[in-house]
């Protein structure tokens, strides 16, 4: 399939397509002929414009970095945070075969001003044909949030980080710091934005941004989402991503902070005592899960769990067990003077007495209790086969 850019027909195409990708410039009303595609806007009314320099290199499988430019054309300070890019699809050249990596921006660019940042582009090896790419002219759109949360009266970013929102502006001589924010002073009057991860939701200057988004559980990663409280449960925040601590004796198994620790690792036979310990099948029975433990709630009809041990389950066969014939402890091995015995169906039966003995009574629990003895008939005077006659 990389065929097409192995060749020299192929690299003239190749050179194309990066020429093309080079030439987007997107966001901010650009089309693919730059006339224009889109707005980003960054925590007040004024909009940034985001293009790109040229791109080389780029070919399936491959990846290139791409410098992108954001120019504040306002009169006012802006703050920019992080700024994503997509390519749209052209004639069966589909964007979903470029990926661009965010870029974390996180910068005031001053009125004016252009400020400069780095990423990477990539064409994704699909294991199907993209020729609809070669020679195609695509465009790519940038897009910024503006530092995403708003603080104070600031407009809301469209996909920014966290934090960053702008908290209105103050008259009189501008203070030294305000915590965790930048700070901006003109003629007389201050204002400033929140730092990436932070916003400011009580919006008072004194405290500044006063919401760490990374670890408040509160706020974790943008404002008012509270994982505080979590079924079973204490939900974390670390990095502005919801963590959950499972109270002892319960687990979270499928990874959704929504039901939080929703395993009972005490009774739970799929997960008895530790995540993915089914205990439900056992040989011959039903296993069960108490306080933990893996157990034999209940053993198939005809079976027993003699030796106690959950591993072999209800290891004994009472139909056939000559130990445990028909039912536990009904021992056949040790009958009075029985030779040979056999448990056929859960019934014991004596086969084979043992020399100079029989079972007269036919009770299987006294066994052969009968003697074969000599014995003398009154008025007898002779012995025929082995008896007095």
């Amino acid at each position: 399939m990389l065929a097409f850019f192995r060749t020299k027909k192929g690299l003239g195409l190749l050179v194309t397509i990066a020429a093309v990708i080079a030439a987007a410039i997107a966001y901010a009303y650009f089309t693919a002929s730059g006339s224009g595609s889109g707005t980003a806007t960054i925590g007040t009314a004024t909009n940034v414009v985001l293009s790109n320099d040229p791109v080389a290199g780029l070919y399936p499988g491959g990846s290139s970095s791409v410098t992108v430019h954001v120019h504040n054309p306002g009169g006012g300070n802006e703050f920019v945070g992080e700024i994503t890019g997509s390519v749209e699809d052209d004639s069966g050249c589909l964007g979903s075969w470029f990926a661009i990596a965010p870029l974390e921006f996180d910068q005031v660019v001053n009125a004016g001003a252009t400020g400069d940042g780095s990423t990477t582009i990539a064409m994704t090896e699909t294991n199907t044909s993209q020729d609809a790419c070669q020679g195609k002219t695509v465009t790519i759109d940038w897009t910024t949030g503006g530092g995403g949360n708003p603080g104070g009266g600031g407009n809301p970013g469209g996909g920014g980080n966290p934090g960053g929102g702008t908290s209105g502006t103050f008259p009189g001589p501008c203070p030294s710091s305000v915590p965790n924010a930048v700070l901006t002073c003109t003629n007389n009057t201050w204002s400033y934005v929140c730092k990436g991860g932070f916003a400011d939701v009580d919006q008072s200057p004194a405290n500044g941004c006063e919401v760490d988004l990374e670890t408040d559980p509160a706020n974790c990663g943008t404002v008012g989402n509270n994982i505080s409280n979590v079924p079973n449960g204490t939900g974390t925040c670390t990095a502005g991503v919801a963590l959950i601590q499972c109270n002892p004796g319960f687990a979270d198994a499928n990874h959704s902070l929504a039901d939080g620790c929703e395993v009972n690792l005490m009774t739970d036979v799929g997960n008895c005592g530790t995540v993915g310990n089914n205990v439900g099948n056992v040989p011959n029975g039903t296993g069960g899960c108490v306080a933990g433990t893996a157990v034999i709630v209940g053993c198939n009809a005809g079976f027993a769990d003699v030796d106690h041990q959950f591993s072999d389950g209800c290891e004994v066969n009472l139909s056939n067990n000559l130990a445990n014939c028909g039912s536990v402890g009904n021992d056949l091995t040790h009958l009075a003077h029985v030779a040979v015995a056999a448990c056929i169906g859960g019934v014991g039966v004596i086969q084979v007495c043992q020399a100079g003995w029989r079972d007269a009574d036919g009770i299987l629990a006294d066994g052969c209790e009968t003697a074969l003895t000599s014995f003398r008939i009154p008025g007898a005077n002779r012995r025929v086969g082995g008896r007095w006659t």
